[in-house]
């Protein structure tokens, strides 16, 4: 269960990441979201 959890996580960051990166091509909150999970 704690695995599936994980990569719920970590796929909804990489959506986010997805989203971010449509609106700021500059990456700034992207690297910050690489840096944390």
């Amino acid at each position: 269960m704690k695995i599936l959890i994980i990569e719920d996580e970590r796929h909804n960051a990489n959506r986010l990441q997805a989203m971010v990166k449509e609106i700021n091509p500059e990456n700034i909150v992207c690297d910050i979201l690489e840096s944390v999970t």
